[in-house]
């Protein structure tokens, strides 16, 4: 039986002038590769692949497929199972690219090799590991400038739009308490962001968790203590740009987020980055950030996020794997 456990799929990169990195989250039992996975492989290979293919660059891809499975299931199953994702990556590269200039090794690990041998379900070990290189041959130099996506590239219209930025999963807590008969209650909000940031036009992504906390205000019914948790899906994807130029790894440090009630038209300002000022230590402001739908029954009494304001200040920091609270 197959379990779904994600629309998107997700994947870890782990080297950009080489295409290498992980296709995961497969569903439990499954083998279909999932929009991200296909996204990835498109943008990293099929298109650098459709660049030299058209200036005339000979050569083929050597490219080394890694199957794994998660520990639920037989050995035989889940050593079967590795070797049908391996299988669907390269259907997916087949058929976007001439048989001759493909060139495949494969290793289907089962479950005897987790990733984290902790937990029983890891969407890391629900994947295929991906690492591909162009061997090419007789090529000439001045062919290079028309292969763009060999090299990130750097921004030089400082009104163009270089990244997207979108939450793939939040954590709220909010307590509160007031005194009667003020409908007002003081407290304290605690935000986790599990993020990613990608730079358009090339195959550059980076993943950040954002902490913080900060004072809240809440108006409710007088008096008492209430606390609120909530854990919501992705959001949206938001477009922004940068004055200088960064790549998607360069947004670490200092941040801040504005929660408020949404009939003001400020709900969940979000501004982060780097900068050398210590007054103004970030430099790139999102203005709605959105997060998804939020996950289990409906809040009790109410959502906090819907009915208070807060200013929430922490750091963004850059991490290789999605963080434990967000699995």
């Amino acid at each position: 039986m197959v379990v779904r456990t994600s629309e998107n799929g997700f994947v870890f990169p782990l080297g950009t002038k080489t295409p290498y990195g992980y296709l995961a989250d497969f569903d439990i039992g499954g083998y279909d590769l999932k929009s991200d996975h296909k996204e990835w492989l498109e943008k990293n290979i099929v298109l650098r692949e459709k660049a030299k293919s058209g200036a005339g660059v000979n050569g083929r891809w050597k490219i080394e497929l890694v199957g794994r499975a998660s520990q639920s299931g037989s050995n035989d199953f889940n050593r079967i199972l590795s070797e049908q994702r391996g299988d669907e990556v390269e259907k997916f590269l087949s058929s976007h690219i001439m048989p001759h200039r493909l060139e495949f090794s494969r290793r289907n690990l089962g479950e005897s090799i987790p990733l984290n041998d902790s937990e029983y379900e890891n969407e890391m070990d629900r994947s295929v590991r991906v690492r591909a290189e162009f061997l090419s041959w007789g090529r000439s130099k001045r062919i290079e400038p028309l292969i763009p996506e060999i090299k990130p590239w750097r921004r030089t219209d400082r009104k163009s739009v270089d990244f997207t930025i979108q939450v793939l999963k939040a954590r709220v807590e909010v307590n509160t308490t007031g005194l009667r008969p003020i409908p007002l209650k003081k407290g304290d909000i605690q935000v986790w962001l599990f993020i990613e940031i990608r730079e358009l036009g090339t195959h550059d992504t980076s993943f950040y968790e954002f902490k913080g906390n900060g004072p809240y205000g809440h108006f409710d019914k007088p008096g008492g203590w209430s606390r609120w948790e909530g854990m919501f899906q992705e959001g949206n994807k938001h477009r922004f740009a940068t004055e200088d130029p960064m790549d998607a790894d360069d947004f670490g440090g200092g941040a801040h987020m504005k929660v408020a009630d949404p009939d003001d038209g400020s709900a969940q300002n979000f501004t982060f980055g780097p900068s050398d000022s210590f007054f103004f230590p970030t430099r790139v402001k999102v203005g709605d950030l959105t997060f998804g739908r939020l996950i289990g029954p409906p809040p009790t009494p109410r959502n906090f996020l819907l009915t208070g304001d807060g200013l929430v200040t922490g750091k963004m920091k850059r991490i290789t794997q999605k963080p434990d609270w967000a699995r």
